[in-house]
């Protein structure tokens, strides 16, 4: 079919290229969109516009918040054909309770998880969450205008494509001919320095954008290899079903030494016990943030085996005065800045070669 390897390669090329270019296009975009998906939440919901709060009480405004919630209607029908007998009207054993905020989303999000009873795999829960105004504890409008954290984000691995992970799958498939592309890409291209580094504004608008189409392509080439394959690895329990044979028992094993390491109980006593003052242990842990010369506020907090004599908290310093997170941040919006200012003479100093 083909007279030599090259243009095999060139074949691959182009048309694996353009078959699924526009998948890439959008995962690109609003993968980019998505990094600042806290702030575009901030924008579509007008009640969650206020400075960032510290993390309230949680004895007197979080604990009644959380007493009072139960699972999504959503996580009740996806563990529903995985329970022996009927599912309880009420579910009152508290595996987990979770509440997070950060300067970037200053409502604060809280989760609880829940034991089911008589499920076929006991390590299976069904999970609730909320929105609220840290100032107040009045619940917010949640998935229904969170469009950066749930539309952008969502869409830029899976399409928002949710029946049988077929936008997952349609993107995982993209990401493998993209690996294919960069390799073909470098295979056909004999003269690599020459073709790569030459920029020829001046010839036809065909051999231009050519041009351009090669160098801008080897500047991004490390970050498109990378982009492709790390996607293709972190659904890689997904492409290939080996979670249940392979890592499950392997995430078992971990949180199981992590626990003997750490001292805290892995599972529930099965004796009831109260809870203490949570926001006594606040205190604690903040009086020695300050002793270490790491004073700062929560940005997270953690209960496990609520209601347990097993139970424990971990409380979790904010990571707003990081300096790794602000210049990741800064990094993004300066990106995002070129990226709307590009004006294609800038790639004049760049030119090389024939012209």
């Amino acid at each position: 079919m083909f007279q030599n390897f090259r243009q095999s390669m060139t074949w691959l090329h182009t048309w694996f290229g353009l078959a699924l270019g526009l998948v890439l296009m959008a995962c690109f975009f609003f993968g980019a969109l998505s990094v600042f998906d806290r702030e575009i939440d901030r924008w579509a919901i007008p009640e969650s516009r206020f400075a960032p709060q510290p993390m309230p009480s949680f004895d007197h405004l979080l604990r009644p918040v959380f007493e009072e919630m139960q699972p999504s209607q959503q996580s009740l029908d996806f563990i529903r054909d995985k329970v022996h007998g009927p599912m309880p009207e009420h579910f009152d054993t508290v595996r987990s309770w979770s509440a997070y905020t950060t300067h970037r989303d200053p409502v604060l999000v809280l989760s609880a998880g829940y034991v089911v009873p008589h499920a076929k795999d006991p390590e299976q829960g069904v999970w609730g969450s909320r929105t609220i105004d840290p100032r107040t504890g009045v619940a917010l409008p949640d998935d229904r205008l969170k469009i950066g954290s749930r539309f952008f984000y969502p869409l830029h691995y899976s399409l928002n494509l949710h029946w049988a992970n077929l936008g997952i799958w349609l993107v995982g498939l993209a990401g493998l001919v993209l690996l294919a592309a960069l390799v073909s890409g470098v295979v056909m291209h004999r003269k690599v320095f020459r073709e790569f580094f030459t920029f020829r504004p001046r010839k036809a608008v065909q051999r231009s954008t050519l041009d351009l189409h090669n160098m801008t392509g080897v500047l991004a080439l490390p970050f498109h290899f990378f982009f492709a394959f790390t996607g293709l690895v972190i659904f890689a329990g997904i492409y290939f079903p080996v979670s249940h044979t392979q890592l499950e028992p392997l995430h078992e094993l971990h949180e199981q030494m992590e626990a003997q390491e750490s001292g805290l109980p892995h599972d529930r006593a099965g004796i009831a016990a109260p809870l203490a003052s949570v926001d006594a242990m606040v205190a604690e842990a903040q009086r020695r943030w300050a002793q270490q010369g790491m004073a700062g506020e929560v940005g997270r907090l953690g209960l496990r085996h609520v209601g347990d004599a097993n139970g424990y908290v971990s409380v979790y310093r904010a990571g707003t005065d990081r300096i790794a997170l602000l210049m990741a941040l800064a990094a993004a919006a300066l990106a995002v800045a070129l990226t709307l200012t590009w004006r294609p003479g800038w790639l004049r100093v760049l030119a090389w070669g024939a012209r």
